[in-house]
């Protein structure tokens, strides 16, 4: 009787180490997530240090309540250092002392409890491509200053950014290797050599210029962000590479080279239409993100097969949408509509197969329908959440693909939302790997 009744009392000061462990751990690890992410907050490698240590201490305290279960905590030891690869490795450690109850009896006065954690923060290139189509003109201020804060999450001394913004067009505002103003529109692969880092007041100035206006050439942006991720030397790329992709709405404008009724051609960025016009004829500057026009009236004979580099089809790389295949209005505006979209998912596609991580924030009433026109079947029921989670490849896109990296879809239906999910898009790209 007297062994069953210590070894009763035995499990009860057990049961209270496991309880206290289980704490300890969600601690440590809560410390190492937040020091990880605080680097990026210091001045200089000195004070990157500095600055985790104070986040991993306060967020420690914050998750370890002070004599939980009777044990007393030491206070963390937090240690950030650089891996072979120029990222960081945030170890944290912490004790908890526990007086025992009833083990005394048996010797133990107390149970010391050790928890450890460690956060890796690889190397990043990212690109920022932001939506400033007329739609956004309204709120656009607010936009600017969530994109702003966005790009203060990052890792001045480490992380490469870069910044696309797109409307009629799309341009290269500030380039991965941090030229602004970047005179390189088009950079080929391979072309441009850098060191790590990047000056966040420079990118936040660059959005502080931008101005709302134009269409929605969602494909040229997301063609703009690519090349310049491929620009980088093979020899200097990050672990990681991102695409941040911002829009309110679905992609209605398409480059390429385009047939005119009454012979030649026109290069551009041809507006779709959403609404009841019979026929696209507005085409735009390629080498702006936001350009007046021209118009060309009935003059849009046919579509192309690729737009004007060659590189990205018109159709669906998995037959997500068919065209019309007919010549007459309305159909050409259908097609083009079709085409807009498709190249769009096209060039995310090619992104993916990379190995590069796209994100989307999708802004507004983004989850009602982008076509206004039922003539064109294939895009009018389609809302503009189903294009952003396929850009993303979430795991509830309806083309899913588990063997590409997945992303994630934010849908942020006013500007509260929107800091949230530039927040979670921040921390989703900041993930810890243990």
């Amino acid at each position: 009787m007297v062994v069953l009744l210590g070894a009763a009392a035995l499990a009860i000061d057990l049961g209270r180490a496991y309880g206290v462990k289980a704490k300890l751990n969600a601690a440590v690890d809560a410390a190492s997530f937040e020091a990880a992410k605080a680097l990026a907050q210091g001045s200089g490698e000195s004070g990157m240090k500095a600055h985790a240590d104070l986040m991993g201490t306060k967020y420690f305290n914050a998750n370890y309540p002070g004599e939980f279960l009777g044990a007393t905590p030491s206070a963390p030891k937090v240690a950030a250092t650089r891996d072979k690869n120029g990222g960081w490795r945030v170890n944290v450690s912490a004790t908890a002392r526990m007086p025992t109850f009833f083990a005394g009896l048996l010797g133990w006065k107390t149970f010391d409890i050790t928890a450890a954690s460690e956060a890796v923060r690889a190397t990043l290139d990212l690109v920022l491509v932001l939506d400033t189509s007329s739609s956004m003109y309204a709120v656009f201020p607010e936009v600017r200053d969530r994109a702003k804060e966005f790009v203060k999450l990052f890792d001045r001394l480490d992380d490469r950014m870069g910044l696309v913004a797109f409307s009629t067009g799309a341009y290269p505002i500030v380039s991965i290797c941090g030229a602004y103003p970047n005179t390189v529109q088009n950079p080929a692969a391979d072309s441009l050599s850098c060191g790590r880092g990047f000056v966040q007041e420079r990118v936040n100035q660059a959005i502080g210029y931008l101005n709302s206006g134009g269409m929605t050439a969602s494909e040229e942006g997301m063609k703009k962000a690519l090349d310049q991720l491929n620009a980088l030397r093979s020899s200097e790329r990050s672990g990681k590479r991102v695409i941040v992709f911002f829009s309110d709405g679905a992609p209605n404008t398409l480059n390429g080279r385009f047939p005119l009724n009454g012979g030649g051609s026109v290069d551009g960025n041809l507006f779709s239409y959403v609404f009841f016009e019979n026929s696209p004829q507005l085409v735009y500057n390629p080498s702006r993100y936001y350009d007046a026009g021209t118009d060309y009236g009935m003059g849009i004979a046919s579509l192309p097969t690729h737009d004007l580099s060659g590189t990205i089809p018109l159709a669906s790389y998995n037959n997500k949408r068919a065209f019309t295949g007919n010549p007459n209005p309305p159909y050409v505006k259908c097609d083009a509509n079709i085409a807009a979209r498709n190249m769009t998912e096209n060039v995310a596609d090619l992104a993916r197969k990379e190995g590069i991580t796209v994100y989307s924030i999708g802004f507004g009433e983004i989850d009602s329908r982008q076509m206004f026109d039922p003539r064109c079947s294939t895009t009018y029921n389609e809302i503009g959440s189903d294009i952003l989670k396929r850009l993303a490849n979430s795991k509830d896109s309806d083309s899913y693909n588990p063997n590409q990296p997945t992303g994630m879809y934010c849908p942020a239906p006013d500007t509260d939302a929107l800091k949230l999910c530039f927040d979670k898009v921040a921390s989703a790209i900041l993930r810890i790997t243990k």
